[in-house]
């Protein structure tokens, strides 16, 4: 959201909570304190209310004086509530008591939370830089361990809390770590990445789901092969791609320098030498349609990858496979990415842009006779001998793009007859 509607945000709810219990005890919180001090796009709003169950009354109380658009959405196990002020129906604010946690199951990462003070809720988070609170009453950044805003200024990763004990208790913490650390560019502190190598086989009692969530969005970002590399660092690649050694995970990380933060495209650069691929991407929870997006852009680089020289043959039936312009500029985009042989992917462009204009491009490409035209002048029966003749009218059609109805059925009639 624009920095001017969160200003706004924070000013109408100062003036809402004026001269009421949650004067001074409603806190912006957490991310949008870090990118606000740090100048970046801000997403979302978390507010930390130092009352006991003070996030949902703070909604509740609002509902009832007619300041949000609905009712506010509880969560009575989690004491958070969502909900919309009335004069910024489209932005979701998210609020919640100060809380301490505790967890009694080791197996499990999930604490039991209560109300706490806010140095508890300080020391609770997974990040200094994620730990600073604003004072929505006065607008004082509350920095509470002392260090957030320094590692700002200074660009280092760090936990609130004993960095062992922050780990031990919710290892995905140390997915969240490198995730920040390789999204800013920034250095994590000597302690913390001690403790992150230490503690990475608690990462053992993580789900699946998790661990391909914190990944996935790491492979969003600026730095992913910052990110891939501190996780071989720290030992941890083997919990997130299990069926990739470190050595080959390593050797990817040049691959995901492509220009472009689609997850898809990078995954297929990481994916593309991997004999497992199709297993790491089960294990990354993808859908069936990602799977196969991935698998063919994989498929079509390998074809193109190959080629020893440009035929505009080829072409066009790379063309023809990739339906669409976009993703031919796909295919050709992870290849320069896999290939030492820039000229090559530069000629393809060349020739494929020369056939766009000309009208010769494939892209989405029906042949000029149908299936019925091939039964009514062969005297065929319907069967797989159709779509060979299909396939062979295609291979005539990518060296001679311009094949006429009456050029195809002769040349199928000249083949039919030569056995």
């Amino acid at each position: 959201m624009d920095k001017s509607i969160y200003i706004e945000i924070r000013d109408r709810l100062k003036t809402l909570i004026s001269d009421t219990e949650f004067e001074n005890r409603v806190f912006f919180v957490g991310g949008c304190c870090r990118d606000d001090i740090m100048g970046c796009e801000i997403k979302d709003i978390d507010i930390s209310v130092a009352l006991p169950d003070g996030g949902i009354r703070l909604a509740q109380w609002l509902h009832a004086e007619g300041h949000t658009v609905s009712e506010p959405s509880v969560f009575h196990d989690y004491h958070t509530a969502k909900f919309r002020l009335a004069e910024y129906p489209e932005i979701e604010l998210e609020s919640v008591q100060t809380r301490k946690e505790s967890y009694p199951d080791r197996e499990s990462r999930n604490p039991v939370t209560s109300y706490g003070t806010h140095e508890e809720d300080c020391m609770r988070r997974d990040l200094t830089v994620n730990a600073l609170y604003q004072n929505v009453s006065t607008g004082e950044i509350v920095d509470i361990t002392g260090k957030g805003l320094e590692d700002i200024h200074d660009h280092i990763i760090r936990t609130p809390a004993d960095p062992y004990r922050t780990y031990d208790e919710d290892p995905l913490r140390i997915l969240r770590c490198v995730r920040f650390a390789a999204r800013f560019g920034w250095e994590i502190e000597k302690e913390t990445l001690a403790a992150m190598k230490a503690m990475v086989p608690r990462m053992s009692i993580l789900t699946p789901a998790r661990i391909s969530e914190e990944f996935l969005k790491m492979l969003q970002d600026d730095r992913p092969a910052m990110a891939v590399e501190l996780l071989c660092t720290i030992g941890a690649v083997e919990y997130v791609l299990q069926e990739m050694p470190s050595n080959a995970a390593i050797r990817a990380l040049r691959t995901l320098s492509l220009e472009t933060a689609d997850m898809r495209l990078r995954l297929a650069a990481l994916l593309y030498d991997s004999q497992r691929a199709r297993d790491i991407m089960d294990r990354l929870r993808l859908s069936i349609a990602e799977v196969s997006d991935i698998t063919c852009l994989i498929q079509c680089c390998s074809e193109v990858l190959q080629w020893e020289t440009v035929e505009d043959s080829r072409i066009r039936e790379m063309q023809h496979k990739c339906v669409t312009a976009d993703r031919f500029k796909e295919v050709l985009l992870l290849a320069a990415s896999l290939s030492d042989g820039e000229a090559k992917i530069i000629e393809i462009k060349h020739r494929s842009s020369a056939m766009t204009e000309d009208g010769t491009a494939m892209y989405g490409y029906k042949l000029p006779v149908s299936g019925k035209d091939i039964i009514n002048e062969l005297g065929l029966t319907p069967g797989p001998m159709i779509k060979e003749c299909q396939e062979y009218l295609l291979s005539l059609a990518f060296k001679n793009p311009r094949l006429t109805q009456s050029e195809a059925l002769e040349a199928l009639m000249n083949r039919n007859n030569n056995g």
